[in-house]
C-alpha cells in the first residue's frame, strides 16, 4: 500500500491502515497519513511501515505507533516502522504504545523493529512517551536503555506549509 493520501476522520480508529485481526505481510510506504498512526494488534504480523508522514495519528489511542497484542511476534515475523515523520499534537503524546506487554519484556527487541524515524512532539524526547502495559518512560529514557536510538525527537514544532511539503514530496517519490 503506497502513495496515498488518507484521512482518517470521525473518529475512525483503525489508524492510516486498519490492521488487525492477523493482517500479515503488509508493507506501507510512501503514504501521507492525517489523524491515523499504524496500528498493528490482535496477532498479525510482518508489518512494515517506512517513509510515511503521520500527522497527529490516532490508533484507538493518540501514538505514532500503537501494538495491542498477545505476544510480541517472534524473529523473522516482527513489525517494522522506520524512516517516518510523526507529529504528535500534544506534549506527553505517545511515540509507542503496547497495551498488553510490559516495557521490560525482552522479545520487545526481537520483534518490534523501529529506527531512523523523526518525532515532532511539543517539550522534545523528554516529553514524549513509551506506554507499556503498567508502566510508562519518556522516549528519552527508552533511547537511553538502548531502544530505538536512531530516531530523533524535536521539541520545534513544524508549520503547516513543512507539514504540507513532506506530504508533497513523500506523495511524488
Amino acid at each position: 500500500m503506497h502513495h496515498n493520501l488518507i484521512v482518517s476522520n470521525y473518529a475512525a480508529d483503525g489508524g492510516c491502515f486498519d490492521n488487525d485481526d492477523g493482517s500479515s505481510y503488509y508493507e506501507m510506504h510512501h503514504n501521507f497519513c492525517v489523524f491515523g498512526g499504524h496500528k498493528g494488534d490482535f496477532d498479525g504480523h510482518s508489518k512494515y511501515s517506512h517513509h510515511t508522514v503521520y500527522i497527529y495519528p490516532v490508533s484507538y489511542f493518540k501514538a505514532c505507533f500503537s501494538m495491542d497484542i498477545q505476544n510480541i511476534p517472534p524473529k523473522g515475523y516482527g513489525e517494522t516502522y522506520s524512516d517516518n515523520i510523526c507529529i504528535l499534537q500534544d506534549a506527553g503524546g505517545m511515540y509507542l504504545h503496547f497495551a498488553s506487554v510490559e516495557l521490560d519484556d525482552p522479545s520487545i527487541d526481537v520483534g518490534i523493529h523501529m529506527g531512523n524515524n523523526t518525532l515532532y512532539v511539543p517539550g522534545g524526547a523528554e516529553s514524549a512517551t513509551v506506554v507499556g502495559q503498567s508502566s510508562q518512560m519518556s522516549f528519552a529514557d527508552w533511547a537511553k536503555a538502548g531502544h530505538d536510538t536512531t530516531t530523533k525527537a524535536n521539541g520545534t514544532m513544524p508549520t503547516f506549509d513543512e507539514m504540507l511539503s513532506w506530504g508533497q514530496s513523500v506523495l511524488q517519490q
